[in-house]
């Protein structure tokens, strides 16, 4: 395994150890642990779509530390160039991101329904950008890279009852890849089970 695959597994390995783990034993050690999962889309490079895995811990109602695991992927053909001399392009793009960080709820912020809460968040890590460039006739040109990223956001949970409940979240995703920025969108809808939740 190369040190660049290494980088990507460690962290997907972690969370779902962690999260096996936590199976065990709900009321015990794992009180105010938070595991959830959400498809995800992500703007730029024609625009990725995939999945975030996320695990918390909830020091109080309020506030939490996040750890939140993304992977989004595109393949493209770029149509414009297919009855040129240049003949079928195609872009394959897979990002990768490792972000930790804050998460600040507002509990009891919508009147007359206390099962939405709000909140807010500001995560910071790092990402892996994979992109294959495919022409018919030259064949594949490779590129990855890793960048410091961070996403500030938010969103709001919808509480089911009995620690389940479903999760919108909207961030500003700022990659920094060949060494300048990039700002993406990142949409995220899905669900989650928090532990010991009523």
């Amino acid at each position: 395994m190369n040190k660049r695959s290494a980088f990507a597994a460690r962290p997907l390995a972690a969370l779902l150890l962690a999260a096996a783990l936590l199976s065990f034993s709900p009321k015990g050690f794992a009180q105010g642990l938070e595991i959830g999962a959400a498809w995800s889309h992500v703007t730029g490079n024609f625009g990725l779509d995939g999945f975030d895995a996320n695990l918390g811990y909830w020091f109080s109602p309020r506030a939490a530390l996040i750890f939140n695991y993304g992977d989004v992927y595109d393949n493209s053909p770029i149509n414009a160039f297919e009855l040129s001399s240049l003949g079928a392009l195609r872009v394959k793009t897979r990002m990768q991101n490792f972000l930790i960080g804050p998460r600040i709820a507002f509990p009891g912020a919508v009147r007359n329904n206390n099962r939405i809460t709000p909140f807010a968040e500001a995560l910071f890590g790092g990402s892996h950008l994979r992109s294959e460039f495919s022409q018919a006739i030259a064949g594949a040109v490779n590129s990855t890279d890793n960048a410091f990223t961070w996403a500030l956001g938010g969103g709001a949970d919808y509480d089911f009852g009995n620690g389940w409940g479903v999760r919108i979240n909207l961030d500003l995703l700022r990659t920094h890849f060949a060494d300048t920025g990039q700002s993406r969108l990142r949409l995220a809808l899905g669900g989650m089970y928090k532990f010991g939740g009523e």
